[in-house]
C-alpha cells in the first residue's frame, strides 16, 4: 500500500487560490540510463541505482545508510532543469516515492532535500524526511509519497530560470533508504493582471508620417511590447518593446504603408500570453510625397550606405530631421532654430544595421529618404 503525504517546511509554500496550470518537466523512475549525478562517497557508499525494492517498475535510487558510518552523508542531483517565461507567482513543485521500513526504527537515517541554481549554489532548503516509521512527517510504514513545493524565486537570466533538485542522504546506521518515481512540475499560476488596447481599436484611418497615439489600460504589469500588422496578424512588425506600462500611451509614428487590413497588439513584455489587440481592423494611408519615388533633387543624404554618421543638405533651411526604421520607431532627432542648409547625424551604437528613413522638415514640406546602415 502506498501513502501520500504533503510536507510544507520553512522553505516550502502553498500555491494560493489562483487558476493554474501544471506543466511536468521531468520524470524519473530509474529505469533506464539516468541523468541524475551522485556527490560524495559516505564511507565510499554513494547513492546508486539499482533493481531492488521500487515502487514504480523494478528499479529505484538507494543510500545505503545501513553499511556507510553514522553522521556522513552523499547526495543525488537531478540534470539542470529549466522553466521559461515564469511568472511572480510560479512555482516549483515535485513528488517521489521513498520506502519507509519497520527494522532498526530507533535510527533517524534521513534525505534532506534542496534547490540549488545552475551555479550550484543551494538556495532553498532544507526539508526533511526521516526513513523511519515512526518519524514524522508520517508515521506510517511501507512506500509513502510526499509532495513539495516551492515558490519559483530562483536566480534566473533573462526570461528563464535554471536549478536542480539535490536530495541529501545521511546515515544514522539504520536500513537502506529508497526512493522512487521522482517527478518535478512547473506550477504556472494565472496572474491577476490584465491588459486592453484601447486605441487604434478598428475603424481608424491613419496616414503615414503622422504620430498616432497607442492607449492602452493594464493592470499587475510592469513592461509591455507594442506591435503591429498589415496583413490581417498573418505577421506581425515590432513597433516598441519594454515600454513602461503605466504611462498608457505610446506615440507611434506611421509607417510609410498602405493596407486595409492593419492591427495593433499589446503584450505582456513578462508573459506572451497575456496580450490583447485591436477589435477590427484600421486602415494606413500612404500618404503622397512619402517615400522614395518622392525625393526632392535639392535634398542629399550621404553617405548612403551609412556606417559612422549621415550628412544632410538641403537648398531650403532645414527645421528639423528624424532617424526611423521602417516600422516608425524613432531612433534618432535634431531640431534647428537657426537657419541652416547643412546637419550632420553622428549614428550610435543602438541604432542596429538595416533600412531606415531619414525624415526632413524644410520649410517647404516634408522630405523622406531611405537609407542602408551597415
Amino acid at each position: 500500500m502506498k501513502y501520500f503525504c504533503t510536507l510544507l517546511t520553512m522553505f516550502l509554500i502553498g500555491f494560493g487560490t489562483s487558476q493554474a496550470q501544471d506543466v511536468e518537466i521531468l520524470s524519473e523512475s530509474f529505469e533506464s540510463t539516468t541523468d541524475w549525478t551522485t556527490s560524495g562517497t559516505c564511507s565510499g557508499y554513494p547513492w546508486k541505482i539499482a533493481s531492488s525494492t521500487a515502487s514504480e517498475g523494478s528499479k529505484s535510487a538507494i543510500f545505503e545508510s545501513f553499511d556507510a558510518n553514522p553522521g556522513c552523508s552523499a547526495e543525488l542531483l537531478s540534470p539542470l532543469l529549466t522553466v521559461n517565461n515564469p511568472g511572480t507567482d510560479d512555482s516549483v513543485y515535485f513528488t517521489f516515492d521513498i520506502y519507509r521500513g519497520t527494522s532498526y526504527s530507533t535510527k533517524n537515517d534521513r534525505i534532506e532535500l534542496y534547490f540549488q541554481n545552475a551555479a550550484g549554489q543551494t538556495v532553498n532548503g532544507p526539508a526533511t524526511i526521516y526513513r523511519v516509521y515512526n518519524k514524522t512527517p508520517s508515521s506510517q510504514s511501507g512506500w509513502v509519497s510526499f509532495i513539495f513545493r516551492s515558490k519559483l524565486s530562483l536566480a534566473g537570466s533573462g526570461s528563464s530560470v535554471s536549478f536542480k533538485i539535490m536530495v541529501k542522504g545521511i546515515s544514522d546506521y539504520g536500513d537502506n533508504i529508497f526512493i522512487d518515481n521522482f517527478k518535478i512540475y512547473h506550477h504556472k499560476s494565472t496572474s491577476n493582471s490584465t491588459i486592453q488596447l484601447t486605441n487604434p481599436n478598428g475603424g481608424n484611418q491613419l496616414s503615414s508620417g503622422t504620430t498616432f497615439n497607442v492607449t492602452w489600460f493594464s493592470t499587475g504589469i510592469n513592461k509591455v511590447n507594442i506591435d503591429f500588422t498589415i496583413d490581417g496578424g498573418v505577421s506581425w512588425n515590432n513597433i516598441a518593446s519594454n515600454v513602461d506600462a503605466t504611462l498608457y500611451t505610446y506615440a507611434w509614428i506611421i509607417p510609410p504603408v498602405s493596407s486595409k487590413t492593419c492591427k495593433v497588439r499589446i503584450v505582456n513584455a513578462a508573459n506572451a500570453s497575456e496580450k490583447d489587440e485591436s477589435d477590427s481592423y484600421f486602415e494606413i494611408i500612404k500618404t503622397p510625397g512619402v517615400g522614395i519615388e518622392s525625393i526632392e533633387s535639392n535634398t542629399k543624404v550621404y553617405p548612403n550606405p551609412a556606417h559612422k554618421r549621415l550628412i544632410i543638405e538641403s537648398n531650403s533651411f532645414i527645421q528639423s530631421v528624424r532617424l526611423i526604421n521602417i516600422n516608425g520607431q524613432e531612433f534618432l532627432s535634431r531640431s534647428f532654430t537657426n537657419d541652416t542648409n547643412q546637419t550632420e547625424l553622428v549614428l550610435t551604437e543602438g541604432i542596429k544595421p538595416g533600412i531606415y528613413w531619414v525624415e526632413i522638415q524644410t520649410e517647404e514640406g516634408i522630405i523622406r529618404k531611405k537609407v542602408s546602415i551597415l
